[in-house]
Parts: structure tokens; C-alpha cells; sequence
């Protein structure tokens, strides 16, 4: 039981750290006047301002419910990680040295159940959400 608090405790930091992360360079993932162009990870996959910010919006949404709620963090960074990963195709300049590592930490409590993890398993996620 508390090496589950322990990793949920490290997700809800992980996800601060990302949510920070977007919050400061805000204008790298919703701007509508940046200084050089979008770049997709494939070509035509360009999407409207308003879908954007739509995705940023729930990114962010997201993270602020897996800090703050206590159950079922797993549907939460999951859409985190879908529209991250939606954002980072629509322009690839978004994967930034520290998004990819606070998204693959997250997506352990996601791929995971808690019910299931054995003991050797939890200490081994605690210890690389505590890595990152």
C-alpha cells in the first residue's frame, strides 16, 4: 500500500513538473504570432488554431486533475498523453528535452493497474519517477 501512495505521489510530481514545463514556454505550444513556422512530424497534418488550443487545454486540464484528484489518475494521463502526443505530431519543435521523459514516467500509472504490480515493480517505477 505504500509503495502505491509513493508512486502515485511521484506521478502527481511528475505531472507539476510537466505541467510546469508547458506553463512556461506556453508560447511554444499555443501561439498564434511565433517567429517561425510550424513544423509537423507529417507533411499536411497542420491544424487549425482553435484544435490547438483545444488540446492544449486539455493537457493542462488533465494534469491539474491527476495533482489534485486521488482516484483514477490512469484515465487522466492517459489524456494527457494522447493529446501531448497529438500536439508533439501537429509540431514536432514541442518535444522538448523534458517532455518526453515526464510523458513516458506518467504512462507507467496508465499501462500498469495498481492491483497487479508486484513489489519489485513498484519500487523500480517509484525510483524512476523519482529520476526524472
Amino acid at each position: 500500500m505504500l509503495a502505491t501512495q509513493q508512486l502515485r505521489l511521484s506521478a502527481r510530481i511528475v505531472a507539476l513538473g510537466l505541467g510546469a514545463g508547458v506553463g512556461l514556454s506556453v508560447r511554444l505550444w499555443y501561439a498564434t504570432d511565433r517567429l517561425y513556422p510550424h513544423t509537423p512530424l507529417f507533411a499536411g497534418t497542420a491544424i487549425p488554431s482553435t484544435v490547438e488550443l483545444t488540446l492544449l487545454v486539455a493537457v493542462l486540464l488533465s494534469l491539474a486533475v491527476v495533482v489534485v484528484h486521488r482516484h483514477r489518475p490512469a484515465l487522466w494521463i492517459g489524456i494527457t498523453l494522447t493529446a501531448t502526443a497529438a500536439l508533439v505530431i501537429f509540431d514536432q519543435s514541442r518535444l522538448q528535452p523534458w517532455t518526453y521523459p515526464s510523458a513516458v514516467r506518467n504512462s507507467d500509472e496508465t499501462w500498469t493497474p495498481s492491483g497487479r504490480r508486484e513489489g519489485a515493480t513498484q519500487e523500480h517505477s517509484i525510483k524512476g519517477n523519482r529520476a526524472v
